[in-house]
């Protein structure tokens, strides 16, 4: 593990850093009515935090919530021995915890073999998506999405370096933090058989992996049934169909299709760069090993996206993007190795390699996240917006100085 990955300060650090320093703080104090709206997760998972303390919960817990109780509770007692207050130490937490993934993301480029400056440049779209580390860190009691990605990301590095003890911990730790692991099971199963192991142990893996999430799944339940309302579980995979058969609402379809796949925009716009050259350097041309890898980080991504879509309108709603945006991991890794592979970076000019840089700044400065100007349907239209007028105006630049070229 040491060979990827390093703890040692590097340009990674200044880069997290200056999504750090320019990040809104939301505290919920004052802002209740915010999360309660908005992110009624983090009030959840601030009451299992207490629960962990001795404090019961004056309403039931969300039942889902409370099943992720594993990251809050030690917050919970963390708080217990050093008294800094639930918040402050999540905020720590998350801010650790957020430079722990970016450094593990790092550690598979390099074991990818992916070029410095483009793997930097990867690093920079993948932080300053304003649906991962900056959203992330204004609300740090959402402190289980950043514990499942970075959990996620370790668990693709312990495949690609064949480090056992790395995925099978960060695995588990995905099933205790989120329901969500079970959309990695067959992705991971697939790695198993189809990349680099034999039959036989990819089946005992395979059985491992299931049983894995499935004692999390138990674990996470049996907490839950303690503090929580009814379990709605399943309304998050059949919550399209119903709203689609009691509900449709075209505008209310398409807003939600916006919000899921806004998180993309700086991911589509180093699609459109490979893009330039693909009729030249196709998939087909890869090394062998390299098509395994980039079709299993194209399921993974795809399967990822599966919950948010199905949980619908209704049941999903504004959290949509935030759910959507896991996807974007493994298909940042997906387009920067195919960028990688291709050598596309190095035949752009030092403009069109300037607007790469800028254009994943623009796109982060969000409305909640960055300056907290209030939030409000027409704020999130004028961001959409705007981001989609950054990918269209950077591809257009991109794309004419190339032909002009």
């Amino acid at each position: 593990m040491q060979k990827n990955f390093s703890l040692k300060p590097n340009i990674d650090w200044l880069i997290w850093l200056s999504i750090w320093i320019t990040n809104q703080f939301i505290p919920i104090a004052g802002n209740e009515n915010f999360f309660i709206t908005k992110n009624g997760d983090s009030l959840s998972y601030l009451a299992v935090a207490k629960f962990c303390q001795g404090v019961m919960p004056t309403d039931p817990v969300v039942f889902q919530h409370a099943q992720r109780f594993f990251v809050p509770c030690v917050v919970g007692k963390l708080d217990q021995l050093t008294h800094l207050g639930i918040e402050n130490i999540a905020r720590g937490f998350t801010f650790f915890i957020s430079l722990l993934s970016i450094l593990g993301f790092r550690a598979i480029l390099k074991k990818l073999g992916v070029n410095h400056a483009l793997a930097t440049l990867s690093v920079v779209f993948l932080v300053f998506n304003p649906y991962l580390f900056r959203l992330y860190n204004s609300m740090p009691l959402q402190l289980i999405d950043v514990s499942f990605v970075c959990a996620m990301i370790f668990s693709i590095y312990g495949l690609l370096t064949k480090s056992s003890r790395v995925f099978w911990v960060s695995f588990a730790l995905c099933a205790l933090t989120r329901q969500t692991a079970v959309l990695l099971l067959i992705p991971f199963a697939y790695y198993f058989f189809k990349i680099n192991t034999p039959v036989r142990n990819a089946k005992f893996n395979s059985t491992l992996l299931a049983l894995i999430f499935f004692f999390g799944f138990v674990i996470g339940k049996s907490f839950a049934l303690k503090i929580s309302g009814p379990n709605h579980n399943h309304e998050h995979f059949l919550g399209l169909g119903v709203w689609m058969r009691d509900s449709f609402n075209v505008r209310e379809g398409i807003e939600f299709l916006i919000r899921a796949f806004i998180p993309f925009i700086g991911l589509l716009l180093l699609y459109l760069v490979w893009m330039k050259k693909k009729s030249h350097f196709t998939l087909s041309k890869f090394e062998p090993q390299d098509q395994k890898i980039a079709l299993w980080l194209f399921v993974t991504g795809l399967f990822l996206m599966t919950q948010p879509l199905l949980g619908g309108p209704v049941i999903v709603a504004h959290a949509v993007a935030r759910l959507m945006a896991y996807s974007v991991v493994p298909l940042l890794l997906l387009v920067t190795l195919l960028l990688d592979r291709s050598h596309v970076i190095n035949s752009l000019g030092e403009s069109q390699k300037g607007i790469l840089w800028i254009a994943p700044v623009l796109i982060s400065f969000h409305h909640i996240y960055t300056y907290n100007s209030g939030q409000s349907s027409d704020l999130s239209f004028r961001y959409a917006l705007n981001s989609v007028v950054v990918l269209i105006v950077s591809a257009i630049l991109i794309w004419k100085e190339n032909t002009e070229s």
